[in-house]
């Protein structure tokens, strides 16, 4: 499923993805965000304009994922490029199989003159995953074979259909003056079927007793018409919403404006928009180098209305009727980096903050939360030893509703060597991570969203990954077993990615990128 496709190709754990940046993970965002759309940017490397990058993994359960990017010229003018991703997992317990599409391209255009420019980006992507809830007896049960575990879901699906344009274009008046409209579409639909919703895993049944189908569908258009002075842009914005599912059928305007301010020589970036709905955004950012160190800070303030499916929601198996107040964040963030030494610390105030609590129920907290994450990391290099070691730590003064690892600790260590007369580089090495027990969130299928749980703890298990990686002028080769720890443990079976879902037993993983430049002038 998709909770696995992290495990295998970025982390050695699934469960403190929770807390990461969910555009690290775009068929898990594709759920997890699916009540609040997100735009994506798919930037071009003008610098390097002509280039193919192919990708191949292969990993334990028949999975596989395929990534295919390309760029280059069409003509003097037209800089073009695409992305493509293709993953499919069939998992080792019952109802685990995912398959996963993913295409996005950008067209750039720039006239003889330079006095007017367009970029169009299109993105499309389909996901289609078996649920399976979970194991039924997780704490309780030891089998050799994983088949034999009982799970919670034997006939629901959750199918996605995500589409994000863009088009951006931009007049050259003279040197100073400038006219730049931005237009875009955040298109998301979702269906979960169940073919036995009474099974006794969700609480009430709604619609259908014996067959039901929860579809909705979310659509965000923005448009923004602005003139540019300088390095000022003043634009008015225009934001329409809609969301259907069932019964409910809702949609909205809404009108605003926003001044922004560029200097990259300064390092000074401010963002601000501002809504007739009384939402706010508001982001200031301040590069600034020294003889050894960079320096980044930032100031960021949101103000938004809560998404129309989270006030009003009528599936199968879950109504909501909310009237939730806009919810407020503060984020301060600070980041230096100084050789090998990089740190990052974050402070973020929540007000009115709504979750789902372990009914799966909205709910909106009316006090302030606070958020404080740190994070640590060094390169360090003596001969031919390597070694990365990062350290995070978050601290809230609400546990009971934000969830995650007081500590989490990763490190890699490998030897590296060229090897043939410098035309093989080789690394072996070997990666482990550790955080802290938790009470991590549990995943919902019918909404695909995570909420609390009290029952479980997961974390306090080290994981440990061995790997030897080959690199051949553009080419590269890398070959990692994953979860060594399962090897050596009696009990393989209570270390847990998230709640109910078992880490995977020990698995072998082959990737191959293969990269060719200047295929292009």
């Amino acid at each position: 499923m998709k909770k696995w496709l992290l495990l295998y190709l970025l982390l050695p754990f699934v469960a403190f993805t929770q807390q990461m940046d969910m555009d690290l993970v775009p068929y898990k965002s594709s759920f997890s965000h699916f009540f609040q759309p997100q735009e994506q940017s798919y930037s071009l490397d003008t610098l390097n304009t002509g280039y193919s990058t192919l990708q191949y993994h292969s990993f334990s359960s028949k999975g596989q994922f395929i990534k295919v990017n390309h760029q280059q010229f069409v003509t003097d003018y037209i800089l073009f490029n695409i992305n493509f991703d293709k993953f499919s997992q069939e998992g080792i317990f019952n109802r685990e199989n995912l398959k996963l599409h993913n295409v996005n391209t950008n067209l750039l255009f720039n006239n003889k003159s330079q006095t007017y420019s367009a970029q169009l980006s299109l993105a499309y992507q389909k996901i289609s995953s078996d649920e399976n809830g979970g194991l039924l007896n997780y704490a309780t049960t030891n089998f050799d074979d994983p088949l034999l575990y009982q799970v919670n879901l034997l006939n629901s699906q959750n199918e996605a259909k995500n589409r994000n344009h863009k088009l951006v274009q931009k007049f050259k008046l003279t040197d100073k003056w400038s006219i730049i409209n931005k237009f875009s579409i955040l298109s998301h639909r979702k269906m979960y079927s169940d073919q036995l919703p009474n099974a006794g895993f969700y609480q009430n049944i709604y619609l259908d007793s014996t067959l039901t189908y929860d579809s909705l569908s979310t659509i965000a258009l923005t448009n923004s018409f602005g003139v540019t002075y300088n390095d000022f842009t003043l634009s008015q914005l225009i934001h329409h919403r809609h969301a259907h599912i069932n019964t409910i059928d809702s949609l909205d305007y809404d009108y605003g404006l926003s001044l922004n301010y560029y200097n990259d020589k300064k390092g000074l970036r401010f963002n601000s928009e501002l809504y007739q709905s009384d939402d706010l955004n508001l982001s200031l950012k301040k590069e600034f180098n020294l003889k050894l160190s960079n320096h980044r800070l930032s100031f960021d303030y949101y103000r938004s209305r809560v998404p129309i499916l989270i006030n009003s929601y009528s599936s199968n198996h879950f109504r909501f009727n909310n009237d939730f107040n806009n919810i407020k964040t503060a984020k301060a963030t600070y980041v230096v980096k100084h050789k090998n030494y990089s740190f990052k610390s974050s402070l973020i105030h929540y007000s009115d903050y709504v979750y789902l609590d372990e009914n799966s129920h909205y709910q909106q907290y009316q006090n302030a939360i606070i958020n404080w994450h740190n994070k640590w990391a060094v390169n360090l290099n003596w001969k031919k030893f390597h070694t990365t070691q990062t350290l995070e730590y978050q601290y809230t003064d609400n546990t009971s509703i934000l969830r995650f690892p007081e500590f989490n600790y990763t490190t890699s260590l490998w030897l590296e060597s060229d090897l043939f007369g410098d035309n093989l580089n080789t690394q072996i090495g070997a990666d482990l991570n550790y955080f802290t027990s938790y009470y991590a969130k549990a995943y919902n299928p019918a909404l695909a969203k995570f909420h609390l749980q009290d029952s479980q703890l997961i974390g306090d298990v080290p994981l440990l990954s061995s790997f030897l990686k080959l690199k051949v002028h553009n080419m590269s080769i890398a070959m990692r077993y994953r979860n060594i720890t399962s090897l050596i443990s009696a009990n393989a079976d209570v270390h847990y990615l998230i709640p109910y879902y078992p880490n995977y037993p020990a698995s072998f993983q082959l990737s191959v990128v293969w990269k060719l430049n200047n295929t292009s002038d």
